[in-house]
């Protein structure tokens, strides 16, 4: 990769990446190489550029999907309502298997790890791993509050983390420390009591 620094990749945009061969890794099924590529663009381009390649990528996925699904006289739009509605009945089944799943506490770490209203794709098949690496050794303890979250979020299916990483997010962006449970429910996730 020859893209030397990130005012570069802002000024160059998508073309940057393009040129170097980064773009168009949803492709590939090999998560380890994908996930491997995403790690060493950051490295070495920084947080822009990370974020460059991810939506360039992500744009150009939902480009190509859409392309090939719109035909037979049904138009673009009509495949982005269509899509979004599957999605949104999907994530809300997966929200309804994990009632209950997780107590206020656990919510509140997961929303410290990821302090953001929004957690990229391809990071969302990793939440478990990303989220352990926010803690030290002692903190993952078995036993431990942070050890047993990990355990839950091993557990979850890849739409079920979707479901949860969609919730984190919409607590996130709407409520406050004191109405996280409130929240929660309101989206859809009921939360457990502490045993």
């Amino acid at each position: 990769m020859n893209v030397q620094t990130n005012s570069q990749l802002e000024q160059t945009g998508f073309h940057a990446l393009s040129e170097v061969g980064a773009i168009g890794m949803y492709g590939y099924e090999d998560e380890l190489y994908t996930r491997d590529l995403y790690t060493a663009i950051k490295s070495e381009y920084g947080q822009t550029g990370y974020d460059i390649f991810a939506a360039a990528d992500r744009r150009l996925y939902i480009r190509d999907n859409m392309q090939r699904r719109a035909s037979g006289g049904i138009s673009a739009a009509e495949v982005h309502d269509t899509a979004l509605e599957r999605y949104f009945l999907l994530l809300q089944a997966a929200q309804s298997c994990m009632s209950g799943l997780f107590t206020e506490a656990e919510i509140s770490m997961l929303l410290d790890a990821y302090c953001n209203a929004r957690v990229a794709s391809i990071d969302i098949q990793f939440v478990d791993s990303d989220f352990a690496d926010h803690f030290d050794a002692i903190q993952r303890e078995t036993g431990s509050p942070v050890a047993i979250l990990i355990l839950k979020l091993r557990s979850l299916t890849l739409l079920q983390r979707f479901a949860l990483v969609d919730a984190l997010e919409q607590i996130w962006r709407n409520s406050s420390p004191s109405s996280v449970a409130t929240t929660a429910q309101r989206i859809g996730l009921p939360l457990g009591s502490a045993d």
